[in-house]
């Protein structure tokens, strides 16, 4: 029988860390992951409250008491009645809709032989049929969902025809995006702990009631929102057809819920009877703890990984800023656009020249090729530069792709969440890097009483938008920039991001120029908070490699805290209770991490006893746990 497990990683997975600085050495524990509680799949089977119910009813039938006997066995009855109702899959295909159900889907076992007169017959007799179906459906979401959650008397395929070659024809219009709300989940293999930390069951008081929490897991509400939630989740990779690794996008949930952002990797589990094979799988609450699950793998290509992943961000963003800037741009903003096409495309270009592959290789042909952004005739081309840019890009995806075929499945998986995360830090650092460079411009644009957006001539609605169109576009900044981003903890920094830039528009085209100096001092903050919490991250990432403890990590996150802090806003304007807040709260962390950095400097001067190493085991684990940054996110999107 499949089995599939499906828990957040706790407080049982430990890393040991070795730290030796001059004449001490010394190891700790960092529990990387929240607890995952005791409850990690259902502790009692329908099976096992079907066998209760006859013993009891057998009981009561030899023994019956001289009171209530017939209360006691419509009682039973009547729960009996309730186990079968809950534990049959028929009542899904009833809430699906019995005649839809049919039209749609089929179960494996109940795939019938082929008529004799189908050439095909005898070829696809027996099992064999089955067997070809499931090769013709695939690795697709609708299966592995399956593979986790399904009973394999209950697997079902969408309905099919199998031509006169053999061929299976799917009557569904696109197999990978085939719903799931048609399979037929065995809640038996839905583990509590994921049905909790999916906010779909609420298992307080219930901890010692086992019964009742499996019938909370069957109850067909939950069932059907189970469905659902799977059916919001994309792949981290479209070019990954096994989804292997999921996001529960922020874009397809209704304001800040908490499971927006959130990370599932699944992976194979070996065979069962030869069919299919069993799925493991691992709820994470952001890509950062996923990353970390998997970092005991081979580092193998992280660092090609990133940087590939990084060019293409960059490269991207240039290209989409050129398609949308350069047509309505003034040439003071098309001069700019230029050197920094002309800085980019070659800085990459002499990076991928020095390597063998073909991808990369390609890639930096294109870039040599729109660098200048001029065509083979000499001639200004904005156009067709973007097209090669777009080239390039796409070869740079290639390569990624390439790279997670060549490593194991853990890898691949590890991979995959690296190139994700590597694009959303390079998005955030792309504009900070953007606004720092133009921050002279940002000044002048918007203090100079010169300014003819702020110097109260008429103009005309059309005038305004083209002049606030165009301080944007010489900024570098544009609401567009994140709207990709929806994984946690990115999302929520983006969310806040695009709300500055809208506030920097609204303010722009109302021609207020103290809003704007204020929007563009919360689109700064927003970038300095989004530092620091890539700096912790990173910080957590070197504390669970295995290596010495990180010192340096620690002293990075220190001169992380001390520039955002001590860095001037653009504006002299008054600071909102948010921007106070987050200062105050950055302060905090601040003074936190230099202590600890401190204390591990004074440690590393002295020989210590077994005892003053298990205290500082104990004092750098309550730190690290302590440090995380959801109180600067709350505030960013209060």
């Amino acid at each position: 029988m499949m089995t599939a497990v499906w828990r957040k990683e706790g407080l049982t997975h430990c890393n040991a860390v070795i730290f030796s600085a001059a004449r001490c050495n010394f190891t700790y524990g960092r529990h990387l992951w929240h607890s995952a509680g005791s409850m990690a799949s259902p502790s009692i089977t329908f099976k096992t409250l079907i066998d209760r119910n006859d013993d009891a009813l057998e009981r009561l039938q030899l023994n019956p008491p001289k009171r209530g006997a017939e209360d006691k066995r419509s009682a039973l009855l009547e729960e009996r009645a309730t186990i079968d109702r809950l534990a049959s899959p028929e009542r899904q295909i009833e809430r699906y809709g019995a005649q839809r159900w049919q039209e749609e889907f089929i179960r494996l076992k109940d795939i019938a032989d082929l008529p004799l007169d189908h050439p095909q017959s005898h070829a696809l007799r027996g099992t064999r049929q089955a067997a070809q179906v499931l090769k013709a459906i695939g690795n697709v979401p609708f299966m592995r969902f399956q593979r986790a959650f399904s009973d394999p008397e209950n697997i079902v395929v969408p309905s099919y025809s199998i031509d006169r070659n053999g061929a299976v024809i799917f009557e569904c219009p696109d197999i990978l995006e085939l719903s799931v709300c048609g399979c037929l989940v065995d809640p038996q293999r839905i583990p509590e702990k994921l049905a909790e930390d999916l906010k779909l069951v609420d298992f307080t008081g219930d901890k010692r009631k086992p019964k009742e929490r499996l019938f909370k897991l069957a109850d067909p509400e939950t069932l059907d929102a189970f469905k659902a939630l799977f059916d919001k989740m994309i792949p981290l990779s479209k070019a990954d057809r096994a989804f292997r690794v999921l996001l529960l996008p922020a874009s397809r949930f209704a304001g800040d819920d908490p499971r927006a952002g959130a990370v599932i990797v699944t992976s194979d589990e070996g065979r069962s009877r030869g069919r299919l094979s069993s799925l493991k799988a691992s709820y994470f609450d952001d890509v950062y703890s996923s990353k970390r699950r998997i970092m005991h793998s081979s580092r193998g290509y992280s660092r090609e990984t990133a940087e590939l992943a990084q060019m293409e961000e960059s490269v991207r963003s240039l290209s989409n800023r050129i398609q949308r800037e350069w047509r309505d741009a003034p040439e003071v903003v098309k001069e700019v656009l230029r050197e920094e096409t002309e800085a980019l495309l070659i800085g990459y270009k002499e990076m991928l020249e020095r390597v063998q592959n073909v991808f990369k290789s390609e890639a930096a042909d294109f870039m040599e090729a729109a660098h200048t952004l001029r065509d083979a005739t000499g001639r200004l081309n904005p156009r067709k530069t973007v097209l090669q840019m777009n080239a390039s890009v796409d070869r740079l995806k290639k390569r990624l792709f390439e790279i997670c075929k060549k490593e194991s499945v853990t890898q691949q998986d590890k991979l995959l969440i690296e190139a994700h995360i590597s694009r959303a830090e390079q998005g955030f650092r792309g504009l900070r890097h953007r606004l720092e460079r133009n921050g002279h411009i940002a000044l002048t644009l918007l203090s100079d009483p010169e300014t003819k957006l702020f110097s109260g001539a008429e103009m005309s609605r059309e005038e305004i938008v083209a002049r606030a169109r165009g301080i944007t576009a010489r900024l570098g900044i544009h609401e567009d920039d994140f709207s990709r981003v929806e994984s946690r903890p990115f999302y929520r920094s983006a969310l806040a991001m695009r709300g500055e830039m809208s506030k920097l528009s609204e303010a722009l085209l109302s021609r207020d120029r103290n809003s704007a100096k204020q929007a563009l001092n919360g689109i700064q903050l927003v970038l300095k908070v989004n530092a620091v919490i890539v700096g912790i991250e990173h910080l957590k990432e070197a504390a669970a490699q295995g290596q010495e403890v990180p010192i340096s990590r620690l002293r990075d996150l220190a001169s992380t805290l001390s520039t955002v802090l001590d860095e001037k806003s653009y504006y002299r304007v008054s600071p909102s209770e948010k921007q106070m807040a987050l200062t105050e709260a950055l302060a905090g962390i601040r003074t936190q991490v230099k202590r600890m950095a401190k204390a591990l400097v004074e440690y590393a001067k002295t020989s210590l006893s077994v005892q003053r190493r298990e205290e500082l085991n104990t004092r750098f684990k309550e730190f690290l746990d302590g440090l995380n940054y959801d109180h600067l996110q709350t505030i960013l999107c209060s």
